[in-house]
């Protein structure tokens, strides 16, 4: 077999076939075109040992597939599919054996790589994996299973059984096998038929488009509202402000949230405790009094008396303005008890009042 490089994506086998049937002996040469796997990340992660068992089962597949079974060829495309660096590591691998020896040279990577399994990272990944949204069980359990195989469990699936009772998604699954103990078998049976059920369930539940009413539809209103006509909008009672009464010893709000501020606090205005000075009760007395000794003294000086007014305030108000250099109006006023000489109508020099206003 001659192996040539023919695009970056095939490769080009030269593989001698040789007949077996009894009454020939024909030999033919052609050319098979198999793809290019990349090649091994020995450094990609820490656990190289399940990638590269994985990439074993592969290459395998690929060689019954192309009906290769000469031992040389499969040990030739064995480091070829694996890559420069897994080439570098083969070469100083001690027994690799010769050419011909293809399952020696897998049981050399083999030992080389699978020692590199993590336990304990792998079984942590294990019980990190929790069922998505959009897998189903069985799913599900296929992942699960994948994970296991480097886990070294006793008993896989009891191991699977609980984390998909831990981990699943299905809310009465779990109930049902917390309280009925199921198997991995049954609980795997009832998952599938709680799955079938709900989406039977959902196409049959009519959605809310169906349901529709046959209702009159709203009638529209005759003329259009003018947007500053609009109602305000209503508030739900427990969305309404509720209005406070202040305080008569702070002036704050009432009812205090804790305290009120005017607790041992001492009042500039009267000198006592538990008020503020704008409510002190003191300072408005004070305020009545001073307006009671203003009411009390304008009782005194009123009503006012005219004591005496110029001869032409008697006249008719006149019907043509006044020529503003007519001397202005005045009169005497008795204010508390003594005559005080005022200007009519703050001295205006045009008047309209007469002698009765």
């Amino acid at each position: 077999m001659e192996i040539t490089a023919n695009s970056t994506t095939d490769i080009a086998i030269n593989v001698k076939h040789e007949s077996t049937a009894p009454r020939h002996n024909i030999q033919s040469y052609g050319y098979i075109t198999i793809p290019v796997f990349p090649p091994f990340d020995v450094h990609l992660d820490s656990h190289a040992g399940p990638r590269w068992t994985k990439r074993v089962t592969h290459f395998e597949r690929l060689i019954v597939g192309m009906n290769i079974t000469d031992a040389t060829q499969k040990r030739a495309l064995l480091l070829h599919y694996a890559g420069p660096d897994v080439d570098n590591i083969f070469e100083t691998l001690p027994g690799t054996g010769g050419d011909k020896d293809y399952k020696k040279a897998v049981e050399c990577l083999n030992t080389y790589f699978i020692p590199k399994v993590n336990m304990v990272y792998e079984e942590y990944q294990f019980r990190q994996a929790k069922q998505r949204s959009n897998e189903n069980l069985a799913s599900y359990h296929t992942r699960l299973r994948q994970l296991a195989k480097h886990c070294g469990f006793a008993d896989v699936d009891k191991e699977i059984r609980t984390q998909i009772v831990f981990s699943c998604t299905s809310h009465k699954l779990r109930l049902r096998a917390l309280r009925e103990d199921l198997s991995l078998t049954a609980l795997l049976e009832a998952g599938r038929v709680a799955e079938i059920t709900d989406r039977q369930a959902r196409d049959i539940q009519p959605t809310s488009t169906d349901q529709s009413v046959n209702a009159l539809p709203p009638r529209s209103k005759p003329y259009p509202v003018h947007p500053d006509q609009h109602a305000p909008p209503h508030t739900p009672n427990n969305q309404r402000t509720h209005t406070h009464s202040p305080c008569r010893n702070c002036g704050g709000p009432f009812p205090h949230g804790i305290s009120c501020p005017a607790n041992g606090k001492t009042c500039r205005s009267c000198g006592k405790n538990g008020h503020f000075a704008k409510v002190c009760p003191s300072r408005s007395q004070q305020r009545l009094r001073f307006v009671q000794q203003i009411l009390m003294i304008l009782s005194k000086t009123l009503p006012i008396l005219l004591l005496s007014t110029p001869s032409r305030l008697s006249s008719p108000p006149p019907r043509h303005p006044v020529r503003p250099s007519a001397p202005a109006p005045s009169c005497i006023v008795n204010i508390g008890g003594q005559p005080i000489f005022v200007l009519v109508d703050s001295g205006a020099s045009a008047n309209l009042l007469d002698e009765a206003t």
